[in-house]
């Protein structure tokens, strides 16, 4: 069986995010620094600020997790972050999994944005109608 490299894998994946998120900032972790954070930091910058993903690639489904790897994914996502293990079988569920994770962080980030505004607009209020 012909495999790809795990490095055309990267760089097919990367190329489908640009193609999904145009204006996205897609950065390469150094493996030799912090063994086993994820290959692939996804970053997308809104008007409220940056979401971010992290991607582990693999050649396929029954490759090898390095160290920590397992350790890290899961850590992320238990804190609420996006992390996957992503390979040729699996792309498309995963892309599509982490587009409606920055959906969902921009719906969240939009919403605090409206609960800033009333909160300054109800203050105000507060304070105009307060006899001096």
């Amino acid at each position: 069986m012909n495999e790809k490299l795990e490095s055309s894998i990267q760089h097919s994946i990367i190329k489908r995010i640009k193609q999904m998120y145009p204006k996205s900032l897609v950065l390469k972790n150094d493996s030799g620094y912090i063994q086993g954070i994820p290959d692939l930091q996804v970053i997308i910058h809104t008007h409220f600020g940056s979401i971010v993903a992290f991607l582990e690639v693999k050649r396929n489904k029954n490759a090898h997790h390095q160290p920590n790897q397992d350790y890290y994914v899961n850590q992320i996502n238990e804190e609420g972050g996006f992390a996957r293990f992503i390979y040729p079988e699996n792309t498309e569920d995963v892309l599509s999994d982490m587009r409606r994770y920055f959906n969902r962080a921009l719906l969240g980030q939009e919403k605090q944005e409206e609960q800033k505004c009333l909160y300054l607009t109800t203050t105000k209020i507060m304070k105009e109608s307060t006899p001096s």
